[in-house]
């Protein structure tokens, strides 16, 4: 039994030897760790306590506070940039581009998507100095190819019919100013919905408004090329429906009843383009003196019309390049020696 007790007093007395011994190693890595912190602690003051160090710490604060300066100057001078060319083609940017520059404009170009960008507080007036320069001149943005931004389930018939329509007059004006004399145009549409029976189907009716280049005459010709695109571009437009008039509200298309194929009127039409083409050339003339609203200018043509028809018929000979005979008559009458008899016989 002495025996068994001491056995079992060892076997108690060896773990909790072993607990000791663990709790000595733990204390002791404790130490080495508060040990390596303090004594990092002097090598560090020992480095700044360098008289080199010392000399050239004020330069390291000054560099440093300079860069930081510098860094907090240039976050506050970045310029939020915004695009002015949304929704023009490649023609359009590089004029939108040009004209910019030329009105002292501080402009980028953006790498990635080619758009023309100014500062966000010159947006709207680049935008006013980009319209007073005819730009854009093509009507791309709001054609057929934007029916598909901003589409949802939600959205009615009647908005979607408006879209429709509203795409398609602008795909008509931009192909009207693709004729040569047009600077640019602009179509309205008047399309009801047409029913399913033909009785109750009501026609559809369009009006353009031109605006010529300076100088340029929109002739009668192009007129009526326009009327046929137009009425050829929407469905039961007949060609009379069509109404094409100018920047000036001068109407260009001509009713059936119209005697436009009569000389006077032809007369009066080239009168007429004329005197528009001369006062619109004197008013490019002057404008850059005078300015567009301190001038008014009218032109009065008086043009003589008279026609004088005169037939003349003249024959000549291929060979002596002469007039030639057309008739000739030849009556001689000759008296020889004998005296002629006289008279009473």
């Amino acid at each position: 039994m002495d025996t068994l007790s001491s056995s079992a007093q060892a076997s108690l007395a060896g773990p909790a030897r072993a607990g000791e011994a663990m709790t000595a190693v733990s204390e002791g890595e404790k130490g080495t760790a508060v040990t390596t912190v303090s004594g990092s602690l002097p090598a560090v003051q020992q480095f700044f306590a360098q008289p080199a160090v010392k000399r050239s710490m004020p330069a390291a604060i000054a560099i440093f506070a300079f860069l930081a300066l510098l860094l907090f100057w240039a976050t506050l001078s970045s310029k939020e940039m915004r695009s002015v060319s949304t929704g023009m083609d490649t023609a359009d940017i590089q004029l939108a581009y040009e004209a910019l520059v030329a009105g002292n404009y501080d402009v980028e170009i953006d790498v990635v998507t080619g758009q023309v960008l100014v500062e966000s507080n010159k947006y709207q007036e680049a935008k006013i100095f980009l319209a007073s320069q005819g730009l854009p001149r093509s009507a791309t943005d709001g054609g057929v190819s934007s029916l598909s931004d901003d589409s949802s389930m939600t959205t009615s018939q009647f908005m979607e019919q408006v879209r429709y329509q509203g795409a398609m007059e602008k795909e008509l004006a931009a192909s009207i100013a693709r004729i040569s004399t047009i600077e640019t145009a602009r179509v309205h549409l008047a399309a009801p919905k047409q029913s399913v029976f033909v009785r109750d189907r009501q026609p559809a009716k369009a009006s353009v408004i031109v605006t010529p280049f300076s100088g340029r005459v929109v002739d009668q010709s192009q007129v009526q090329s326009i009327v046929h695109l137009v009425s050829s571009s929407v469905p039961y437009l007949a060609l009379e429906d069509v109404t094409v008039v100018d920047h000036f509200g001068n109407l260009l298309t001509k009713s059936g009843t119209d005697i436009s194929s009569s000389p006077v009127a032809n007369n009066a039409q080239f009168v007429a383009q004329r005197e528009a083409e001369l006062a619109s050339r004197l008013r490019q003339l002057l404008s850059p003196v005078l300015g567009q609203e301190s001038m008014r200018v009218a032109v009065n043509l008086e043009l003589d019309f008279t026609e004088i028809e005169s037939t003349l018929e003249q024959y000549f000979d291929a060979e002596s390049d002469s007039p030639e005979i057309r008739s000739e008559v030849l009556t001689e009458d000759t008296q020889t020696g004998l005296k002629a008899a006289e008279g009473i016989p």
